[in-house]
């Protein structure tokens, strides 16, 4: 009778070892297939990415942030135009925001992540924008816009001609600040 009780204590431990690996396993790999997966809740510059692939989360914040930054500036000034390529002056980092959006939930255990999902619980995380300048494209636009617009102020004077004397008005100079 004790030998039929430990006989049948060791299969009831090796299937709950089983069952168990199992489990775990199925966690495990129900996980990896969730491993670019960006939690609900998180926003990427502004741009709620939560549910989406990363591949999906990049083309949305591509077309909603950095898109946008990249159309051309245009500074008009007394029917001037000056048009500035801000792809050369400003680049945004699409990909490393949504790949610190995947982070974030990547964030903890595997149990944590599988009883959050479980739960239904979300994250309430914020990517700031993350971008970056190139101060030598700035220089050039500045450098293009004082070539435009700069003038010397000049003084009054008067023209002698034949019959009369003409008097040319003063004006204004324009200077770009180019340091600033």
């Amino acid at each position: 009778m004790r030998r039929r009780l430990l006989v049948a204590l060791g299969l009831l431990l090796a299937l709950l070892g089983l069952a168990a690996s199992a489990g775990s396993a199925y966690a495990y790999f129900w996980d990896r297939g969730r491993s670019d997966l960006i939690v609900a809740g998180v926003q990427v510059a502004g741009v709620p990415v939560g549910g989406l692939r990363a591949t999906e989360a990049r083309v949305g914040v591509q077309r909603a942030v950095a898109d946008p930054l990249a159309r051309p500036l245009l500074i008009v000034h007394n029917g001037w135009i000056l048009e500035v390529d801000r792809r050369q002056a400003v680049r945004v980092d699409v990909a490393g925001m949504v790949g610190e959006a995947v982070a974030a939930g990547r964030s903890g255990s595997l149990d944590r992540r599988l009883l959050r999902v479980l739960r239904g619980k979300t994250l309430s995380v914020r990517i700031p924008l993350s971008a970056s300048g190139s101060a030598a494209a700035v220089d050039r636009a500045v450098a293009r816009t004082a070539a435009a617009l700069d003038r010397p102020a000049r003084s009054a004077r008067v023209v002698p001609s034949a019959a009369r004397l003409r008097v040319v008005p003063s004006h204004d100079g324009l200077a770009v600040e180019q340091a600033a």
